[in-house]
């Protein structure tokens, strides 16, 4: 699945940053369709500036990559805010932090929120983007939805070197979340369907290695659709403020 729409979602954090940093950097590769989003958690204080600074970030990107970036000209306060435009677009890049509260000790993060209601693929991006993914570590068991994990990962960069890792059992998996496996520069992992509560009690392999991970993290929900080209790009270039 070659991504053709791109939504990155920011804090205006490090992570942040180097979140649309990827994301204009896959922009560039790929020819997709980027938009920037930032997401201010409940309760949080957003920047007076916030507008101003998502068109200044755009500008940037647009100016050292050769691409077109339009930005939401409005905050997100909560997940439901975000998610109208996440399911439009076929990878959701995430730059935000985690929050401690209680809430989220209750609920989860807002990260694991996303991958359970957009299903679509969300990169979690830890390292600085300087350049295209070279190598992938891929999590695999013996399912069917694993099998088109090697295809979402290569979609990022088809000329990656790629090694599978077979994360069945307690060590394999210790081994995949401390990244003793490979110096992979992104891990992909699958994420099967579980409620709240179901997370909350037994944690999930893909919870667990963006945990741990320092690498990027591409989550692929085992139930996750696609956007289409044609629907997406319209939807993400609405009502959007045009960086000129």
């Amino acid at each position: 699945m070659t991504p053709h729409s791109i939504l990155a979602v920011t804090d205006f954090s490090s992570i942040g940053d180097r979140a649309l940093a990827r994301a204009a950097l896959l922009c560039a590769e790929h020819g997709a369709t980027l938009k920037l989003l930032c997401l201010v958690h409940p309760g949080d204080r957003h920047p007076l500036d916030a507008s101003c600074r998502l068109v200044h970030h755009a500008r940037q990107l647009s100016q050292r990559h050769g691409i077109g970036v339009p930005a939401v000209d409005q905050i997100a306060h909560s997940i439901e805010d975000v998610l109208p435009d996440a399911r439009c677009a076929d990878v959701v890049v995430w730059g935000v932090a985690p929050v401690s509260s209680l809430r989220s000790f209750f609920l989860g993060q807002p990260l694991e929120d996303v991958l359970r209601r957009c299903r679509r693929p969300v990169l979690v991006v830890r390292r600085q983007a300087e350049r295209a993914y070279g190598r992938l570590l891929v999590a695999v068991d013996f399912s069917q939805a694993s099998r088109g994990l090697i295809d979402l990962g290569l979609a990022l960069n088809t000329s990656a070197d790629v090694e599978l890792f077979h994360a069945i059992g307690t060590a394999n998996e210790r081994n995949l979340r401390h990244g003793e496996a490979s110096g992979a520069e992104l891990i992909v992992v699958g994420k099967r369907p579980a409620s709240v509560l179901s997370e909350r009690m037994f944690g999930s392999t893909a919870g667990r290695v963006l945990r741990h991970a320092d690498a990027d993290v591409l989550v692929v929900p085992h139930d996750y659709r696609a956007a289409s080209k044609a629907s997406a790009v319209s939807r993400l270039n609405a009502e959007s403020l045009i960086v000129r």
